[in-house]
Formats: structure tokens, sequence, C-alpha cells
């Protein structure tokens, strides 16, 4: 391997470990609390234990980890403090994501648009997995008629994953669902003002169920 070739394949490491982490914690492998060995890293990836340093350094900085010295890295859990800070920040991205979608939204995008809102209604009621996929199917969405780079780039250092690994029951999922449908209006109609009312309702309709699991 030559030496420009380096630095990106150990960028492409990091990124590698980094989203291997939050689909483990989509689909419940591992949760907010528990510890993660580097050594377990090493074997699973099949990378240098260098190497899997500097993805516990990115998961660290994106507010995935704790890291405390000579002790393993743990899959961060919010106090009630943090989860109310990750909760102010999320309604303002929520908000200016929707906004964003509302103002570019085109009749091309209408019909993923609609499935994925379709997927997160025909999620309710089933595994944990397939409501957080379909969850994230619908943001995901919302991005890429969004357009914009930088909520795309600041999403995933939100707490977001963290958030909702953390907190989970059906009334969660009901409440996100019904916000959706309401973002899913506003958003089609080309409505930014409805469509950012609706996007920061997100998080302030769940402040109340949130507060229940502490």
């Amino acid at each position: 391997m030559t030496n420009s070739a380096k630095p990106t394949a150990q960028r492409a490491t990091r990124e590698r470990i980094f989203v291997e982490i939050l689909r483990d914690l989509e689909a419940q492998r591992i949760v907010p609390g528990q510890r993660i060995a580097e050594g377990d890293l090493v074997e699973r990836f099949g990378v240098s234990r260098n190497a899997v340093r500097e993805g516990i350094q990115l998961l660290s900085e994106r507010g995935v980890l704790d890291l405390s010295p000579n002790k393993s890295a743990v899959i961060r859990r919010f106090t009630w403090e943090e989860a109310e800070g990750v909760m102010d920040l999320c309604a303002m991205l929520n908000g200016l994501l929707a906004r964003t979608a509302a103002r570019n939204f085109t009749p091309a995008h209408a019909p993923l648009f609609a499935a994925r809102l379709a997927e997160a209604e025909m999620a309710l009621g089933k595994s944990d997995l397939e409501f957080a996929r379909a969850r994230r199917h619908f943001t995901l969405a919302l991005l890429d008629i969004a357009q914009n780079k930088e909520l795309r780039r600041v999403f995933p250092m939100a707490g977001i994953a963290i958030f909702n690994a953390q907190f989970r029951s059906q009334q969660i999922n009901t409440v996100q669902v019904e916000v959706f449908q309401r973002i899913h209006v506003a958003v089609t109609a080309g409505n930014a003002m409805a469509a950012e009312k609706a996007g920061r309702s997100t998080i302030e309709n769940l402040r109340k169920l949130i507060a229940e699991f502490f």
C-alpha cells in the first residue's frame, strides 16, 4: 500500500467501525452502558489495534462512547440532564431538516417519501429493530429531499443513536409516527413553516415519555 493510500484506508476503517457500532445499537446487539473491548473489535474487524483505537476515538468524538483512562470504552448512557440537552438540539435540527425538505420538495420525491412513511406506519407494533430501521429510513428520505450536506454530516453526531437506543417503548414509537405523518403533510405541501413546527414537535411530544425512564 502506498503512503497516500494509507490515510484513505484508515479513514475507511474508522468509518466502518463507527457505522457497525451504530447498527449494533439499532439492533440491540449492544446497549447504552455496555463496555466495548478493543480486543473484541480487533477480532471482529480483522484490523490492527491502532486501527480499532482510531475507530473508538471517532465514536467518542461523535458522542457514542465514553472513554476513561485504563478502562474499556463504554457505550454512552444519558443522564436526564444529558437527555434534555440532546432533546433541545434534536428539536432544532428536526425543525431545520423538515423546513429545508419542504422548501426543496418536488413531485419526483413523492413516491419514495410516501413509501417511507408507510414503512414507519406498518412497523408500529412490530419489533424494535423493524421500527428503528423504518424511523431511520424516514429520516434519510428527509435528508435526501433537503439536500443539505451539513445536516447530513451533523445528524450522526447529535446523540440520536444513543437516544433512540436508550429510550424505547411502543408509546414513543406511536408518537413518532404521528409526527412523521404531520411532517409528511407539511413537506409535500411545500409548507416550510408547518414542516418546521412539526419537526420540532417530534421531541416536544416525547419529553414527558422520556422523563418516565428516570
